[in-house]
């Protein structure tokens, strides 16, 4: 008995050590395990954001005339809950925000559209560096601006801008969470 609870202890400590030892990872990283290029990192390298190789299209914003309750934060990690925002408030079709939400890409389906400041981390730690294969074209985020316009990035010259929701078409390129 007491040599198979050594056992069990032993094999609990290697799975903790195992577990501890994950891969770390760094902006710029292009990494496939988690598809796509890493252009956030917390301070322990093991958690951030990731963008995929390549563009999902040109899209609407889509609801224009009509404000969507909570699409409006701009920090890191705030573009998953303004696309969940956006699906729940807007019932336009092709949309950039539905676009992400309906992404399969590289085995992962929890895609969505980044926002304002998640954007401008893209531009400069990724475009800005000659990575991610970006066009110099306008991008959106998730976070509106208000009823007619969102935020959008230059990725030709970093600027951010209020865009309208509907009459202008963004290229759209997903991000999740790793």
């Amino acid at each position: 008995m007491k040599k198979i609870l050594s056992f069990i202890v032993a094999a609990i400590l290697f799975d903790i050590s195992a577990k501890a030892q994950q891969t770390t990872y760094k902006i710029g990283d292009e990494s496939a395990e988690l598809g796509g290029y890493v252009f956030y990192v917390d301070l322990t390298g093991k958690h951030g954001l990731v963008c995929p190789y390549i563009d999902q299209g040109e899209f609407e914003w889509g609801c224009q005339d009509k404000g969507i309750s909570g699409a409006d934060k701009a920090g890191i990690y705030d573009g998953k809950q303004n696309n969940l925002d956006i699906i729940a408030g807007c019932s336009s079709a092709n949309t950039a925000a539905k676009i992400c939400n309906d992404l399969v890409l590289y085995g992962f389906d929890d895609w969505y559209l980044p926002s304002k400041y998640e954007l401008e981390l893209m531009y400069v730690n990724l475009h800005k560096k000659g990575l991610g294969n970006f066009a110099a074209d306008w991008y959106w985020s998730s976070t509106e601006y208000d009823n007619n316009e969102a935020w959008a990035q230059s990725f030709s010259d970093g600027y951010q801008l209020d865009d309208s929701k509907k009459s202008s078409k963004g290229r759209v390129r997903a991000v999740r969470a790793f």
